[in-house]
């Protein structure tokens, strides 16, 4: 009886001693071998290719064109036209290349057919020398008798009838260094462009005429 109490005793011990040892954590072992790569799985269909986008209209930022019609202009005995133009503002008469020309109604071509046909400001137009005078918010056109450089007094309405402003800006520093207005036409000229030339502007420009 004795000896069988006592290797219950033992039993229980041991027991116990066991569950604690298993139940106490032991120290983190060295990380395993990484294990070989999976298959890879099939590809995935593709998307639907998106809808192609309009295409931009050309841009022309640094050029600007403004007209004036002046086909109902009384002079009154008067030798200019007055024309307000807000956006002559100082900023760009200081730093913007500006072209002008006007359009006469009664020229006419070799063939004594009457045309309508732009001049440069300043230029001479027949018989007529016309000079431009600007300041901030317009501008007058003037226009003398080319043999006595007299103020003209007959002039009439409808005979000048449009006048074009093109303002070539200076803010375009692509090609041009400070891009002033010299440096403008001076690029213009190696262009080969004749600035007095109204048609060679506005093909170079992609103007409308």
């Amino acid at each position: 009886m004795k000896n069988s109490i006592l290797k219950l005793k033992y039993f229980v011990l041991l027991s116990s001693f066991i569950v604690i040892a298993c139940s106490k954590d032991g120290a983190v072992g060295p990380a395993g071998p990484q294990g070989e790569q999976g298959i890879q799985g099939n590809p995935g269909q593709d998307g639907e290719d998106g809808t192609d986008g309009q295409d931009g209209e050309n841009g022309n930022a640094n050029v600007q064109t403004y007209i004036f019609d002046t086909s109902t202009y009384d002079f009154g005995g008067l030798n200019y036209l007055l024309i307000e133009f807000p956006e002559l503002t100082e900023g760009v008469l200081k730093n913007d290349a500006i072209l002008f020309f006007i359009r006469r109604t009664d020229a006419f071509d070799v063939d004594g057919q009457q045309i309508s046909a732009y001049y440069p400001i300043p230029s001479k137009s027949l018989n007529h020398l016309i000079e431009v005078e600007m300041g901030v918010g317009g501008f007058y056109v003037v226009f003398y008798d080319n043999s006595t450089n007299a103020p003209v007094t007959d002039l009439y309405e409808g005979q000048y009838d449009l006048v074009k402003v093109v303002v070539i800006e200076s803010s375009n520093t692509q090609t041009l260094g400070k891009n002033t207005k010299t440096e403008w036409f001076s690029k213009l000229k190696m262009e080969g462009v004749d600035i007095n030339n109204y048609q060679q502007v506005m093909n170079y420009f992609g103007l409308e005429d």
